[in-house]
């Protein structure tokens, strides 16, 4: 477990319903698309630099708690910023794009809204980075039976 992981989990741990329990955690981030990444860097640097939003994930057998943080120089920040939520009884489905270790992760709600995170699979910020997509996916399909 990782110096990040232990932060996810003290955040998280309180918020914890009875029975619920953390399946993965993950850094990731809320940002534009591979072309767009490349458009706005080629336009203007600090035009991408502020749309980038960090992130820690918490995905838990029944929701997607995402922990806003700061992004440091070389490592993200570990700080509470924030806290959104997710219930997975709401996603119709969980899509997956990118190449190679920047990977999109589209989590599309029953409501119509959708949820464009990125990930970055081979990095070692959290234990469970590798894994993150696939349990985000099989745990999703779970709840639905």
């Amino acid at each position: 477990m990782t110096e990040r992981d232990q932060f996810i989990q003290a955040q998280v741990q309180g918020m914890l319903a009875p029975g619920e329990q953390i399946v993965n955690m993950a850094y990731i981030l809320k940002a534009p698309s591979i072309l767009m990444q490349i458009l706005w860097t080629m336009i203007c640097f600090w035009v991408y630099f502020f749309q980038i939003k960090h992130y820690y994930a918490a995905l838990t057998n029944q929701r997607l708690i995402l922990i806003k943080t700061g992004g440091g120089f070389f490592r993200p920040k570990i700080k509470n910023d924030g806290i959104e939520e997710y219930p997975l009884a709401n996603v119709a489905n969980v899509g997956f794009g990118g190449i190679l270790n920047n990977r999109s992760i589209d989590v599309s709600m029953n409501d119509g809204t959708s949820l464009g995170l990125r990930i970055a699979p081979w990095a070692k910020l959290c234990a469970g980075q590798g894994t993150f997509m696939d349990d985000l996916q099989n745990t999703s399909r779970a709840l639905k039976g």
